[in-house]
């Protein structure tokens, strides 16, 4: 809930008086703030602040109150931009003396750092959202800083395996499965990756409740993530956990918490192949506090990194990379392998490919961007060319020159079966009718 305060003076017994506004979504909480402020300014009842604050020392204060708001991977990201950017660049400055220009430096100096566009577009959207909280204390904020425009977002380097990679990596892991059944578990690893498009908290985070393998799907709804403590490196301080989010401590830091947002959950079928992987790896799998599908052998969670190392790893055994090393001197230089989030793209495409439609590719893998990006662009236009071309057909239109009559597109769901059956149904005069018409049509 987004919520600010407008001070309107002192009250009889001389403690500040107050008006408050709250909605659950930030833009419309602050567009209520804004017109019900500028209300009580013509009506010569609002008082800004009197005093003031330096941009450092709000960032520091709003960074509290951001600490309990959101989740712990997102406050990490907001608060290596404050302290990284916002404050070394504006934090001396007065809140009150802020500029359209201050706000400019700070993208200038991230651009100039090597920071892509939508990374600066990142950091200046939280800059500005920081201020709007400002405002909502009652600070006085020049609206010019808050109109300055992101840049444009950059292209980013992600994108699906080819299809004869990808193959590659499924025909390995049947193998592997093949001469060994303990391997189960880390081939159903990847190939849950493949065919579920699951994120790699998701598929960390699965436990064998959410796995139905008498009617072949996955629940997903939750996703492993190390929490950090309160007070850093401090055990006993407890962990960060933002008010109102669920979570559920698994293995020291590693927890189970609920997917960002309801769009998320979602029940992904499983085809057979995999849910006979599962039926074998769950004879074998190691036992763990949470009863996880794919710990690590001691049963504590699978760490991030370790699993990034055997995507790698599969990776490098099949000779597979995104982009090739340069030869130098006999050796292999440079060179760039797929990252697991890939994988995810992978699956996108290859639904695409095969004619699903997006809005169920979103109900497969869960609400994302990636059925929505320029880069699989192309393949709904070509799903939509074939679209255009089959509704042309049916008007009688594809590879019609002018006066050119052309004939009629057979009528779609109909099988020789049909034809049969309503001639036989036929009256003995109309079917001769019918088979001198038929005789006409296969002479021309």
């Amino acid at each position: 809930m987004w919520r600010g305060s407008i001070e309107i003076g002192d009250s009889a017994l001389g403690t500040r008086k107050r008006i408050y506004v709250s909605h659950k979504d930030e833009d419309i909480a602050w567009d209520k703030f804004q017109v019900r402020r500028k209300r009580l300014m013509l009506e010569g009842r609002a008082a800004a602040k009197s005093r003031s604050k330096t941009v450092g020392a709000w960032l520091k204060e709003w960074l509290e109150a951001e600490q309990t708001r959101v989740r712990p991977k997102t406050f990490n990201g907001t608060r290596t931009y404050v302290t990284r950017w916002m404050i070394p660049i504006v934090g001396r400055v007065q809140l009150q003396d802020l500029e359209a220009s201050h706000a400019k430096a700070i993208v200038k100096a991230m651009l100039d750092g090597g920071k892509s566009t939508t990374y600066a577009g990142t950091v200046l959207g939280q800059f500005q959202s920081a201020l709007r909280a400002a405002i909502a204390e009652g600070y006085r904020v020049p609206d010019s800083v808050l109109l300055v425009k992101k840049p444009a977002k950059s292209a980013h380097d992600r994108r699906d395996l080819p299809l004869e990679d990808a193959l590659k990596v499924v025909r390995h892991l049947g193998r592997l499965v093949d001469a060994d059944p303990q391997k189960a578990g880390f081939a159903s690893r990847w190939l849950a990756a493949f065919l579920e498009g699951m994120r790699q908290g998701e598929a960390l985070g699965m436990t064998w409740d959410r796995v139905h393998l008498e009617e072949s799907y996955f629940t997903i709804s939750w996703q492993l993530q190390n929490l950090p403590y309160n007070v850093a490196y401090d055990q006993t301080s407890g962990f960060r956990v933002p008010h109102g989010h669920k979570s559920q401590q698994l293995w020291g830091s590693f927890h189970l918490v609920e997917l960002k947002s309801d769009s998320g959950y979602r029940l992904a079928p499983m085809i057979p192949v995999l849910a006979k992987m599962l039926e074998v790896w769950k004879e074998h799998c190691p036992r763990s506090e949470g009863n996880l599908v794919w710990p690590r052998a001691t049963g504590e969670p699978q760490n991030m990194a370790a699993d990034r190392a055997e995507w790698a790893a599969i990776q490098e055994e099949l000779g597979i990379w995104k982009t090739p090393p340069t030869i130098v001197d006999g050796k292999e230089v440079g060179g760039q392998r797929y990252v697991i989030h890939e994988i995810r793209h992978t699956t996108a495409s290859l639904l695409l490919h095969m004619r699903i439609d997006p809005k169920t590719i979103k109900e497969i893998m869960g609400h994302s961007e990636i059925v929505t990006t320029q880069q699989y662009q192309h393949v709904s236009m070509e799903l939509a060319r074939e679209a255009m071309e089959a509704v042309g057909q049916r008007l009688q239109l594809m590879g019609a020159a002018p006066g050119v009559e052309v004939a009629p597109a057979p009528m779609p769901g109909v099988s020789v079966d049909d034809l049969l059956g309503a001639f036989a149904a036929l009256e003995p005069a109309d079917k001769s009718i019918f088979l001198a018409r038929a005789a006409v049509l296969l002479a021309g």
